[in-house]
């Protein structure tokens, strides 16, 4: 049985990219955290061979229907797709990206960077290796096709398709996202609110689904800490309370600046640690 190539799997190189600029950019090392913007700036640009794969990719990862007869024909369409595409030129950019990866990072550290849904995009990543393959392994390939054809069918949360990589603007990445009291609670564990804002950050996508998830993040942060005055037990606390209220609602959701994303970011952990608290 073939080994699967993590190196080679666009999905998960593309996802170990943006797990490192997050890290990268909440530790303050803005070298490190414009180096990986600049790679997925100059590989994932519309036009090449490598960022129709990572569509191709992003399409399966994302998508779910309702009907087997339409998880079939999906599967089917994309193994199309996947076998019109140019191999060679494909082939010839993964090997740029894994060469400039492998210049600009410790491979050893950057290979072993765990990333979300990682077996689905391997199976992703298997799957189409096995429709290009002149000699494919049938019972292989039959077992992959299974697990996407669940997948697809599979009740889950909806998540946004990758509709374009723009070129991002990135000068301001170097902004210190978190002041340092924040850095020592935060470390480089990311929830899936900074994950989504650091994301639209290295794709540059600042639109008017950017603008929804920050005024969505900042009325659930104001819902937070209304139910935690309710039933907070310290007056010096709850007299603080009104302040970063006050706070909370001049932010203003429709700025996508880094500057602006970055009290973002610290609204977000608001919400988790009031959760906890609430849980307590």
């Amino acid at each position: 049985m073939n080994k699967h190539n993590k190196k080679r799997n666009v999905g998960i190189v593309y996802e170990q990219l943006v797990v490192t600029v997050s890290r990268a950019t909440v530790e303050g090392d803005s070298a490190r955290a414009n180096s990986a913007l600049r790679i997925i700036k100059r590989y994932f640009a519309p036009g090449s061979e490598l960022y129709r794969e990572f569509r191709l990719v992003t399409a399966l990862a994302n998508t779910q229907v309702k009907s087997d007869a339409l998880a079939s024909r999906i599967l089917e369409e994309t193994k199309s797709a996947a076998r019109a595409y140019d191999v060679e030129r494909l082939r010839s950019e993964k090997s740029r990206l894994i060469g400039e990866i492998n210049r600009t990072f410790d491979r050893d550290t950057f290979y072993r960077t765990p990333v979300k849904d990682y077996r689905l995009l391997a199976t992703i990543g298997s799957l189409i290796e096995e429709w290009r393959s002149p000699g494919p392994d049938i019972e292989r390939r039959l077992q992959f096709e299974l697990k996407l054809h669940g997948h697809l069918l599979s009740e889950r949360a909806a998540e946004p398709e990758a509709v374009e990589l723009r070129t991002p603007s990135v000068n301001d990445l170097t902004v210190k996202i978190m002041r340092e009291s924040f850095n020592k609670k935060f470390g480089t564990s990311l929830n899936e609110g900074q994950r989504r804002l650091l994301q639209a950050v290295a794709l540059g996508e600042r639109g008017e689904d950017l603008v929804a998830e920050l005024r969505s993040q900042r009325e659930a942060a104001l819902r937070a800490l209304e139910l935690y005055r309710g039933q907070c037990d310290s007056r010096v606390v709850e007299g603080k309370i009104p302040r970063a209220l006050s706070s909370l609602q001049g932010l203003n959701p429709e700025d996508t600046s880094d500057a602006n994303l970055a009290k973002f970011m610290t609204v977000s952990q608001l919400c988790d640690e009031l959760a906890e608290k609430k849980n307590v």
